[in-house]
This record gives C-alpha cells, structure tokens and sequence, in this order.
C-alpha cells in the first residue's frame, strides 16, 4: 500500500507526541467493581524523573541527585528509585542520608526492608525491579544503624551500575535527629568522595520525582456484594470517571520536578492491602494492560505479589495473556515496580 508522504509526517509526528508524553490508556471500558481506598502507612519517596541519567541531565562531571527531602525525627520514610545509569561510567544510585550537624548522627535501617537490584544486558527493568519489591517483602536480618559523622553522607542503599543498566531500589528507614536529609542520588564510582556536594539534576522526563504522605493503599472486595467480580488498580488519574477508584490517588506532598506532575499516576512504590471476603478457594486471574503494552512495543509486564503465602515476582507474556492462582487467604497484595504498565485488571471466579 503505498502512503501519502504528507500524511506519513503527520503520523509520525503524532507518534511522537504521543510518545513523549508517556500517556498510557487502558481499555477499562468494561464493566468493573470500584474499589474504596484508605490510604495509611509511612512518607513515601519516589524517584523516577529523569529516569536516565545522562551527562546533560547530571549538571556535572560526578553526580547529581534528583530529590531532596528534609527527615522528620521519628518518622519513617519509604524510599523507592528506579533509574537508567547512560552517563558512559559506573555510577552507584541510591538512597544516600546527608548529615549538616556539627556532631554525628545515626539512621536506621529497618530489618527486613531494603532491597536494591541492577538489571543485566538482556533483563527488563521492570523484571528486575519487581523481583526487588518481592525481595524487599521476604526480606529477614536485623536492623541496621549507620553513624554519619558531622558534615557528611552514608549511603544507606544503592546500586554500582554500568552503562545502560538500570538500578531499583527501595528501603524504610528513620532518623531520631534534626538536620538531616535524604537524597536520591547517583555518583561516579571512581570519585565517591564528591558525593557531599551533587548538585540538583535537570528534570528531562514526565515521571514523578516527589514525596507522598502514604505508601499503603487499604480496601474491602466482597465476592458476595460485588455484581462484577472484577476490579482494577493502580488506574491512571485520567482513565473514565465511570471506571476510576475512590480515594486511590493523593497529590504530591512536595515534588522536585516543574510542569503538572503532582501525583504518580501509576501510584509507583504504593503497596496495594486488598482484604478479599468470600473469595478463598475461587481463582484470581491478573491480565496487565496490553493495549498500552502493544502501543509502546513491550510483549510482557510484571508485578509483585503476595498470594497469600510468600511475594514473589511474576512475570506476564503477551503468549500468557494472564496469570492466575487459587486464592488461599483472604489478604492480598500488590505493587507495580517501575517500568510496570498501570490499570492492571483482576478478575475472581
């Protein structure tokens, strides 16, 4: 068939509008239960904007970081990150505690809950970053306590990344002094020393970089009351009101990035409590988004569980078309990890 050269232009340069902007659509035409949230839990963190690092987007030859946030004494504080190092250098990402006491200070790291990953040349970041939320989950030890001393940083979570891998992590902690901040940062491996004195890194991407008041998100699925017996999360702020969830979504409590990214429209770094009534010994069945999926090219997508006996990470081919398992207990938990495609739909029968 041939193609009107003009008519070409216009769709390629459509695409590209399109594409720039990361808008993903769901198809949620169909008829589904709505879930009612609570939101609870602990501040949350989350960094993905500029999702790579470059050279440009660094604003210097060492590092950069793109959020910073002062912590509250005796408040806990999720952190998540997922970023692509293509700087041409190894660079650690992470989590790094800045101390500006003249004394030094501690910050703990809770048992069980840290948890960082880099990808190889054939993985997927979002293979990689959910099998992280489930390690993160399933985690065990001890607590641990770094000792900052005075006018300095500890990096409390991180990966040494190559060039063109991608690093996702997460961790809870909290500090019981003032004066101190939390910056998701990268530098050069070969010069960690400079790590105190990053500067900020240009925002280059539409993904959220900010800090929300919870990281858990509560509801109630009642097989029994519900007509539909399907429901979705992790909807994006502007799929069909008609299809939306209650109170699933907060804006930003502060962000870095400009423009009118004030929410995560994925609700990335969110985990997901569904108390499931009426529903043991039924099947759930997970069947991710793949009109979105197909529009940007990807054959797969993946997510961390709880089914109710351990998290695992699962990953979903677009042979699969869907995941499903026996339902076992009556709570069940999600989180979609970064690089994951929102509007997931689950179905119980």
């Amino acid at each position: 068939m041939k193609i009107c050269k003009k008519a070409f232009v216009l769709f390629v340069t459509l695409m590209i509008m399109v594409s720039s902007t990361m808008s993903i659509y769901a198809d949620c035409d169909e008829s589904n239960d709505r879930l009612s949230f609570t939101r609870n839990g602990n501040k949350l963190i989350y960094s993905n904007s500029p999702e790579a690092f470059t050279s440009s987007s660094l604003n210097s030859s060492y590092g950069g970081y793109t959020i910073s946030q002062y912590l509250t004494p005796y408040q806990n504080y999720d952190a998540e990150y997922y970023h692509w190092n293509q700087t041409g250098s190894t660079l650690r990402i992470g989590v790094m505690i800045c101390n500006t006491n003249s004394t030094s200070k501690t910050v703990t790291v809770y048992s069980n809950n840290a948890s960082a990953k880099t990808t190889s040349a054939s993985q997927r970041g979002a293979d990689v970053a959910a099998q992280m939320i489930a390690d993160y989950w399933n985690g065990a030890g001890t607590a641990t306590t770094y000792n900052i001393p005075a006018y300095s940083v500890q990096f409390i979570n991180y990966e040494d990344v190559d060039n063109w891998r991608i690093a996702s992590g997460k961790v809870l902690f909290k500090t019981t002094s003032s004066g101190m901040y939390c910056k998701v940062a990268c530098v050069k491996t070969s010069d960690l020393s400079q790590a105190i004195s990053v500067p900020k890194c240009t925002y280059v991407s539409p993904f959220t970089t900010a800090v929300f008041d919870h990281d858990n998100r509560y509801a109630y699925y009642n097989y029994n009351t519900n007509s539909n017996h399907r429901f979705y999360t992790n909807m994006l702020t502007y799929s069909s009101p008609a299809n939306t969830n209650f109170n699933e979504h907060e804006d930003a409590s502060y962000s870095e990035a400009t423009g009118s990214v004030y929410d995560s429209d994925g609700n990335y770094g969110v985990t997901y409590y569904i108390n499931l009534a009426n529903c043991v010994g039924k099947t759930m069945t997970i069947t991710p988004d793949w009109e979105s999926l197909d529009f940007y090219g990807y054959t797969r997508d993946s997510y961390a569980i709880y089914d109710g006996n351990t998290w695992k990470a699962i990953t979903i081919y677009d042979y699969q078309e869907s995941y499903s398992f026996t339902i076992t207990s009556n709570t069940f938990k999600f989180l979609l990890p970064g690089g994951g495609t929102g509007n997931v739909k689950f179905e119980i029968d």
